[in-house]
């Protein structure tokens, strides 16, 4: 079996070779070592590889490009090879004709199953009034619209961080991933915010795996759905893994033996580590972002307990003054953190909507068992998956040991998923416009001198889609001085700021939403 002569070698770019299946299922060509390769389909339509017409591996799976090498595993033939060096001046019509084979063969030697972790992106452009975007992320095969899947909008920002985890289907090595950013709108069509792809030759690595960011660009074919501008970039995470069952079941092995571990109850920086070690492991073995398919009854208990320790982690870095419970105020936080920043009055009457939809004694306050049925429920304003409390409990620690140190921080949005109530939507809505403009105008006044000077009004210009450069804007400000008759030096006092931004005919205006969108990202520093 080892010494069958295969059918002659067709040249690489020659005539139809006179063997029985033609030149369409083999390749052959002299590699960098100077011996004869040939890689051919069977008549039962699995991949074998010869050297100088000696069979050296039957049934090759998971074959690879990695530089001028092509990879593959397989059932080897008195021999120990696992890969072979391509000569460098034909590599890529070699590599191309070699994985050509692979998508006719009967074993899915390149079927893959491929885990996406979009991250994050950063300095998107706002497609919104007040100068941001609600954006998404679609990811899926290049020329496979059926592949694709995508990840939930963040609100009102171009710095999302998504961290979510999806799992492409259908892919096959060779092929390539696309990255479509959108803008989510709810009464037109989304906007497209910029394009990117992770080429097979990014993936075409010993571990097979990217990370790294991608700079988002034009698009023709989706540009028609926006006005295009792309700006910013996008930081994703691709893993491949064999679809192989025997793989996978020793990737669930360790998976297993590595989550034994003793489990004193840890702080929040290493329950971070476990769960992020955790989801790589869950990930390398083939399974779901959380795990749950690839752990037994044991572990899924385990990680129950990992949940519930974050969630606790959450609720201790909230509780700062250890009551053992949390009021108002410490929800209000949680709500911050979450983008759900308001004022008094409007609190008012969401946390007393969240504790009745709840079931929440608000006199009383809320227990560490009720604010885990706050992060699991789907209908509740704010539910988590374990990324958003790992950061959570991250930023409440950092907050505890600044307040330690007397040292200020900085308000942060961790994630902007808290859905206010339809009741708080509605109060809010409310809100006289002459109260909005005096709030957008008092956080510019943050030295509280009673105007705006050049730079406080440069930082609302920003806020609200001014992206000229330092120059420019010198023009404007001199231009709008003279326009409401304000000193130059002396800034623009409330009364001006409310004609400029109430004039629908200057740049300068923003409407109710936008200002409640500016609002937020004044407070939070987005």
């Amino acid at each position: 079996q080892g010494s069958a002569e295969p059918a002659p070698f067709p040249p690489l770019s020659g005539a139809p070779s006179p063997g029985a299946m033609g030149d369409e299922n083999e390749v052959a060509f002299d590699d960098a070592q100077g011996r004869r390769v040939l890689f051919r389909l069977n008549t039962a339509g699995y991949l074998d590889y010869y050297v100088d017409g000696k069979q050296k591996v039957q049934k090759v799976k998971e074959l690879r490009a990695e530089g001028n090498n092509l990879h593959f595993d397989g059932k080897r033939v008195l021999c120990t090879e696992k890969e072979v060096p391509v000569p460098q001046e034909l590599s890529s019509e070699i590599i191309r004709r070699v994985m050509s084979l692979t998508e006719k063969a009967t074993n899915p030697v390149t079927a893959m199953r491929c885990f996406v972790e979009v991250k994050n992106a950063t300095g998107l452009r706002g497609a919104d009034v007040g100068g941001r975007s609600d954006p998404y992320c679609i990811c899926g095969v290049v020329g496979k619209s059926h592949t694709r899947d995508r990840t939930k909008h963040k609100n009102r920002t171009t710095a999302p961080a998504w961290n979510e985890k999806l799992e492409i289907h259908d892919f096959k090595l060779g092929e390539n991933l696309e990255f479509i950013v959108m803008d989510h709108d709810y009464m037109s069509k989304d906007d497209f915010l910029g394009y990117a792809k992770v080429t097979s030759q990014d993936l075409a690595t010993s571990s097979r795996s990217f990370e790294g960011d991608l700079r988002l660009t034009d698009n023709s074919k989706y540009a028609s759905k926006g006005r295009g501008g792309a700006k910013g970039t996008l930081h994703v995470k691709v893993q491949l893994i064999p679809d192989d069952p025997e793989f996978e079941a020793a990737a669930e092995a360790s998976v297993v033996a590595r989550d034994r571990e003793p489990e004193a109850r840890p702080r929040a920086g290493s329950l971070a580590a476990r769960s992020r070690a955790r989801s790589r492991a869950a990930t390398q073995a083939g399974k779901d972002a959380n795990g749950q398919d690839a752990l037994t009854e044991d572990e899924r208990q385990a990680m129950i307990e990992l949940r519930r320790d974050l969630a606790e982690a959450v609720f201790h870095g909230l509780d700062a003054a250890g009551r053992g419970k949390l009021e108002s105020d410490d929800v209000r936080e949680l709500a911050d953190l979450l983008g759900f920043t308001c004022e008094e009055d409007a609190w008012a009457v969401e946390f007393k909507e969240v504790a009745t939809t709840c079931g929440w004694d608000a006199e009383a306050g809320v227990t560490k068992e009720q604010l885990l049925a706050l992060f699991d429920g789907d209908e509740g304003p704010a539910p988590c998956d374990n990324g958003t409390l790992e950061d959570l409990a991250s930023e409440l620690r950092k907050r505890q040991d600044d307040a330690k140190s007397g040292t200020p921080r900085p308000n942060r949005v961790v994630n902007a998923i808290w859905t206010c109530s339809p009741k708080t939507q509605a109060f809010l809505d409310k809100t006289p416009r002459e109260k909005l403009v005096q709030q957008v105008f008092d956080l510019l006044d943050a030295d509280s001198v009673g105007f705006l000077n050049k730079e406080k009004l440069h930082s609302y210009a920003l806020l609200f889609g001014f992206d000229g450069t330092d120059e420019e804007w010198d023009v404007e400000f001199r231009c709008m001085a003279a326009e409401y008759g304000f000193s130059r030096e002396q800034g623009v006092a409330v009364a001006q700021f409310q004609q400029m931004v109430n004039n629908h005919s200057d740049g300068a205006y923003a409407d109710d939403d936008g200002l409640r969108r500016g609002i937020l990202s004044l407070k939070t520093g987005g």
